[in-house]
């Protein structure tokens, strides 16, 4: 086993590396990161998307609809064209 052999060949490094893993044990228990201390299952599990974006717009203190929007939107595109040539 690798501690049984640093074991024989150095008690310092021995104890160095039992208190690492004993500390490393530690942080993923309490679930923080601190460096050099990482927690390696937070990088490993996929991302959750709980989340929506919502996009509210107003044109004369109004709330535009999907399709007051879409057709607030051509009609702008429609002008910038315009207005190029």
């Amino acid at each position: 086993m690798y501690l049984k052999e640093i074991y024989k060949k150095s008690k310092w490094l021995f104890t160095f590396i039992v208190i690492f893993c004993l500390l490393q044990a530690f942080f993923i228990f309490k679930g923080v990161e601190t460096v050099p201390f990482f927690n390696y299952g937070m990088y490993s599990e996929p991302v959750s998307n709980n989340f929506q974006e919502v996009l509210i717009i107003k044109l004369d203190d109004t709330i535009l609809n999907y399709h007051q929007l879409q057709i607030t939107i051509t009609l702008i595109t429609i002008f910038q064209i315009m207005k190029r040539s």
